[in-house]
């Protein structure tokens, strides 16, 4: 006579059954246990191959904005020119754009020179739906996937801000005044094209022989919401070798490094007529840093050939071709303009 099974013992065993097979099947991807994370991708559609979440249409529509991170008293969008893969930007204050389902997509922005016009450079993700987490990458573009019929994506960013500046000579102790047609006033920032002249007005700045400038100045973007560099500014001087030594030029305190030899083709062409080149990688906004400028004329010299200081900022900007974006502070069309107006200033010297 057979003994009969305790169904007690039949119930455990097919739970401790179930329980190992979901446990095999969870890990080899056919199950998900909790809460489903598709940041990355969700699963693929057998047939399309597409993500499963995408619509039988394999579209995906897009509303992309850019806001001014810059701007705390508010959320500030701003149009801003660019591609998302090969498809043209022109919309950035929720424009709409059709893009294909489960297709990497990479935003490139370009630059917009003017005073108030456009930085290129993608600093955050603010928000998203509807794709995989967004990255912003070391160059400064995002790449995501989207994943639904439907997504949104806000970046931040900055808007751009021309340069202006105020001079303090250091070894006179004093402001530096500007020479006409401007206002004559040593304590106000300045625009670019301007001549700073000495520590008395309308007087130009004495050197001598063996002599230097040693001076200070105050660099700022002129708003409280924009940001000069955009990816990194160049400070070029026109300081002739046969009448003045190598400069010392610090940033808040940072020695410069001349970086003359490892321009871009473009930058190289651009600038060919400056001596010195260096480079700045911080940012400069409304708050501004300082810069420390010495220049001591060569032994036996008493200079005649006033110093130059433009500063450039670099972006992002359409090739010629029409179609890759590229990055520098000058471009490469034939005339190898500046990508944004530089910061133009002269120290007058007598």
């Amino acid at each position: 006579m057979k003994k009969k099974r305790d169904p007690i013992w039949t119930v455990a065993g097919i739970l401790i059954i179930a329980v190992l097979g979901i446990s095999l099947f969870s890990m080899l991807g056919f199950v998900q246990v909790g809460d489903v994370d598709w940041s990355v991708a969700p699963p693929k559609d057998k047939e399309t191959g597409l993500p499963s979440t995408c619509p039988t249409t394999g579209s995906t529509t897009l509303t992309l904005t850019v806001q001014n991170t810059l701007n705390t008293t508010g959320s500030e969008s701003f149009d801003v020119a660019g591609k998302l893969n090969t498809q043209t930007v022109a919309d950035t204050t929720a424009g709409s754009y059709t893009l294909n389902c489960g297709e990497e997509q990479t935003l490139k922005l370009i630059a917009g020179d003017a005073d108030g016009g456009d930085n290129s450079k993608t600093l955050s993700v603010l928000s998203y739906s509807g794709m995989t987490a967004p990255e912003v990458t070391s160059d400064g573009f995002v790449k995501f996937t989207p994943t639904s019929a439907t997504g949104t994506l806000i970046v931040g960013g900055y808007q751009h801000g021309t340069m202006e500046s105020r001079w303090y000579d250091k070894d006179a102790a004093g402001w530096i005044y500007n020479a006409a047609p401007f206002d004559n006033d040593a304590t106000d920032y300045e625009a670019t094209g301007v001549s700073f002249q000495s520590t008395t007005n309308a007087t130009a700045k004495v050197v001598g022989e063996n002599g230097e400038i040693n001076y200070r100045g105050d660099i700022r973007a002129d708003s409280v919401d924009e940001e000069f560099c955009d990816y990194y500014c160049l400070f070029a001087i026109e300081a002739p070798v046969a009448t003045w030594n190598i400069p010392v030029l610090k940033a808040d305190g940072t020695q410069l490094t001349d970086v003359k030899g490892s321009l871009t083709t473009y930058e190289e062409k651009a600038l060919s007529s400056y001596e010195y080149i260096y480079k700045y990688t911080g940012g400069i906004d409304y708050y501004g840093i300082s810069v420390d400028l010495t220049l001591r004329a060569l032994s036996g010299v008493n200079p005649s050939v006033a110093p130059e200081l433009d500063t450039f900022s670099a972006g992002n900007y359409l090739s010629l071709n029409g179609v890759d974006i590229k990055n520098g502070a000058a471009d490469d069309t034939s005339s190898v303009s500046a990508v944004f107006t530089k910061h133009d200033i002269l120290f007058d010297i007598s």
